[in-house]
């Protein structure tokens, strides 16, 4: 089934729904290797600023552009975690920057974007440390159904491709942000995967697109 955004009223979801925890997009560390980066600005749900000018783009996910439904919610959310705030990037492919891998036919830095969040109750641990968690933001938005998971290709899949799908079905079926604004088609696949037309009804295995009949 392919999705649709309706001319019905929007919401910006519950956002307090409870994930499995195979799911949550909180984690006790962060990636080892991910490289700490100062965010000056957000453009937009995915994409930010660093303090050197380089622009990054979230991986693995795409979130509403501006002017569509749900973008300034999306943007709200990567601005209030990253934000003139200190952030973590974490690349597909080694080498980081200097891999050309790891960027965009535009340029920019691809990456999974991590945060540090404090732990409700107290604010130290025994060794007197400050109690914190990692949020991965790229899980953390298509968690607040702010975003879809992305792959450009079926040979770049992101190595959280199926927790990022099981993300987008929690949010899916609970309405949660863009979800709430979007209603379920059936869909004929072309036999390469690569195109959805919808069916005349649903149950139906027949479409009225020119380039199926």
């Amino acid at each position: 089934r392919n999705s649709r955004p309706n001319d019905g009223p929007t919401s910006s979801g519950a956002s307090n729904s409870v994930l499995p925890p195979d799911l949550s997009p909180l984690h006790p560390e962060r990636p080892g290797d991910a490289r700490k980066c100062r965010c000056t600005s957000v453009y937009d749900g995915d994409t930010l600023t660093l303090s050197d000018g380089a622009k990054v783009r979230l991986l693995g996910i795409d979130t509403p552009e501006i002017g569509e439904p749900f973008a300034s919610e999306a943007k709200g959310h990567t601005t209030r975690h990253c934000g003139d705030k200190d952030v973590w990037l974490e690349f597909q492919e080694t080498g980081g920057p200097g891999n050309e891998k790891n960027k965009d036919r535009y340029g920019r830095l691809l990456a999974f974007v991590w945060v540090a969040v404090p732990v409700s109750g107290p604010s130290t641990g025994r060794a007197g440390k400050r109690r914190q968690q990692w949020l991965c933001v790229n899980e953390g938005l298509v968690a607040a159904g702010l975003a879809h998971a992305y792959q450009p290709s079926n040979s770049k899949k992101v190595r959280n491709r199926e927790k990022l799908l099981g993300l987008q079905d929690f949010a899916r079926r609970r309405e949660l942000g863009q979800w709430s604004a979007f209603m379920d088609h059936d869909v004929l696949v072309t036999p390469s995967g690569s195109a959805f037309h919808k069916c005349r009804e649903r149950g139906s295995t027949e479409s009225n697109c020119k380039f199926l009949r």
